[in-house]
Parts: structure tokens; C-alpha cells; sequence
């Protein structure tokens, strides 16, 4: 989420003390009302050269979304995207999608076929050339990165939850006049607009947030070349990365 411009709090971004301490990539690179994808990212890194930076200097990766992470990890081909043909498609009603994807994509493995947004995901996969350029970034050759699996993270979560609504949270979100699809389903999004109790607002935000960091604690334990820190001593972490960095 954090990729999108003027969700500063909904996607809990570093704030601006953060920044002037570290050099962060991939922030406020789009407007909220643009799709964006996973290989829209990778051409992102490829056109500001971060896999040759990586070669140069230590650079982390960090977040919980295992596609982005695979992505990267397992060097994914970049491809061609027709922008054209994504906002053709955005604008045909679902019958259409449907009939479309039936004559075009009829060996893909079964999808919901009442999900607009995975009809035109597929129709446009389907549309896309390889493109011949590859990421290279220097990735250790044996564990690959970190899952910190911290005993307080429901109490983190919470402390989180109250410090975003405390920072305006449900302002921003209000004033989101055009989002996509993708910015709607953010947690803490349709909860505003949906709910006026801000008691219940929080424990809906806190209960989502709960249910997500299971999905990424499920998801990260299948990948082999993690390591899984269940710990809160943030030096334990840390020592982990550094050797991991050490490694490359």
C-alpha cells in the first residue's frame, strides 16, 4: 500500500524523521486512483537500477506480501505491460469479461469468475509479452531474509491501530476522492466508511490486522530459506540480519 500517494497513515508509512535517517524506495510512486501491480513494481526497481545497487550496497527488503517477496527472491521475468489495453478492459461490464476471458483464456486454471478484478488480471496476463531484461540483485545464497514472528504483536497492532486514529487516520481516508480496487480492500478503508462507532471501528482495524499477520505467519512458514524468529528482543533480529547481509 505504501506505494500509493496520500496513504501516509492508512499504510502506516516511515515517517519523515524515518526518511531523513534511511534511504527508502518504493514510496507515494503512484497516485491512489492508478492500478498498479506486481510487475509494475519489478519494472519500478529495474528502471531506477536497485539490483545493481544491491551488488554496491546492503539493501533490505521489507514487508509482508509474499508475492512482492517471491518476485524478488526468485528473480521473476519482467514483462510488458499495455496500459491501454488494462484501462479498455477496466471499463467492460462483467458479461463482457466474462465472455472474453472464455474465448481467451480457457486452458488458466479455473478463477471466480464473478471477480471482475481477476478477469481483467487474467486477460491482460494473457495480453503481455517477456520482456528479454531480467532483475539480478545480490541475494545470499542460502537463507534469504528474516520472518520475526513477535509474541506482542496483537499488543503492537493495537498500539498501531490507536496511533494511526490518532494521527487522522479517518481523515485521510475520507478525503480519498478516487481510490482502486486495490486501496478500497486496505484494511481500515471500508471500515470508515462503513462505520461511525469509533470503538467498533478499532476492533474491526485490530481484528483484520490479526487475521492478516496469520495469513503471512502461515504463508512464510511453508518458504524453506527463511528464518523464523519467534522473539521480541529486537538484537536478536538484527544479529540475524547481519549475518545474513554478511553472507551475500
Amino acid at each position: 500500500m505504501s506505494v500509493y500517494k496520500n496513504l501516509n497513515i492508512l499504510s502506516d508509512k516511515p515517517t519523515d524523521d524515518m526518511q531523513k535517517e534511511v534511504h527508502y524506495f518504493g514510496l507515494n510512486i503512484v497516485q491512489e486512483s492508478e492500478n498498479f501491480s506486481v510487475f509494475d513494481y519489478l519494472m519500478y526497481l529495474s528502471e531506477i537500477g536497485l539490483d545493481k545497487l544491491s551488488h554496491k550496497e546492503d539493501i533490505i527488503a521489507v514487508g509482508g506480501t509474499g508475492l512482492y517477496f517471491n518476485a524478488i527472491v526468485k528473480q521473476y521475468s519482467l514483462k510488458n505491460t499495455d496500459k491501454n489495453y488494462r484501462k479498455y478492459l477496466e471499463n467492460l461490464d462483467l458479461i463482457t469479461l466474462q465472455s472474453l476471458y472464455n474465448s481467451k483464456c480457457n486452458s488458466y486454471s479455473p478463477i471466480d469468475m464473478n471477480n471482475k478484478r481477476r478477469l481483467i488480471r487474467s486477460l491482460e496476463s494473457k495480453n503481455q509479452t517477456i520482456s528479454k531484461s531480467q532483475l539480478d540483485f545480490n541475494i545470499p545464497k542460502n537463507k534469504v531474509g528474516v520472518f520475526w514472528d513477535n509474541p506482542d504483536t496483537n499488543l503492537n497492532i493495537q498500539k498501531r491501530t490507536a496511533y494511526m486514529m490518532n494521527n487522522g487516520l479517518i481523515d485521510e481516508v475520507k478525503n480519498i476522492s478516487n481510490p482502486n480496487r486495490t486501496v478500497m480492500q486496505a484494511i481500515g478503508f471500508k471500515e470508515i466508511i462503513n462505520l461511525n462507532d469509533n470503538i467498533n471501528l478499532i476492533e474491526e482495524i485490530n481484528r483484520k490486522t490479526y487475521k492478516l499477520v496469520k495469513k503471512q505467519r502461515t504463508w512464510f512458514k511453508k518458504v524453506d530459506n527463511i528464518i523464523f524468529l519467534k522473539t521480541n528482543r529486537n538484537s536478536t533480529v538484527r544479529l540475524n540480519m547481519e549475518r545474513l547481509i554478511d553472507e551475500r
